[in-house]
């Protein structure tokens, strides 16, 4: 009888430690976020509605429970304006001061620079 009871309890202990580090586990997997290579981001608590000022870099982060990212792209980007069927943006239509239509095509490259990341965030919001 001793050795059932023995048994028995040392079964509920087992499946009590199971049970948390299985909870613990799934809470540490849930605080954990990943950026790619080719971004960078701010904490955003998804609790507080708040967003940390610093700026987190590609690879595996710890950012904690509740918490995501607002990601941002830091590689090279193109906007071009032309009538190419792969342009980003139509042509550009205007005049000039005598009232002749002028088609222009233009294309540019920009990099968001990573420690300007909080102040693009403030300024201008996840658009």
């Amino acid at each position: 009888i001793f050795e059932n009871k023995m048994s028995r309890s040392l079964v509920i202990v087992c499946s009590i430690v199971s049970l948390a580090a299985l909870v613990v586990i799934i809470l540490i997997a849930c605080s954990i976020s990943v950026l790619s290579y080719t971004e960078v981001g701010l904490n955003y608590s998804s609790w507080f509605k708040t967003v940390e000022d610093k700026t987190y870099e590609h690879g595996i982060q710890f950012i904690g429970l509740g918490h995501s990212f607002q990601r941002y792209d830091i590689k090279l980007n193109t906007i071009e304006f032309s009538k190419a069927s792969d342009a980003t943006l139509p042509m550009i239509k205007c005049r000039t001061n005598d009232g002749l239509e002028l088609d222009l095509e233009a294309s540019f490259q920009y990099r968001v620079q990573k420690d300007k990341i909080f102040s693009i965030y403030t300024n201008y919001g996840t658009q």
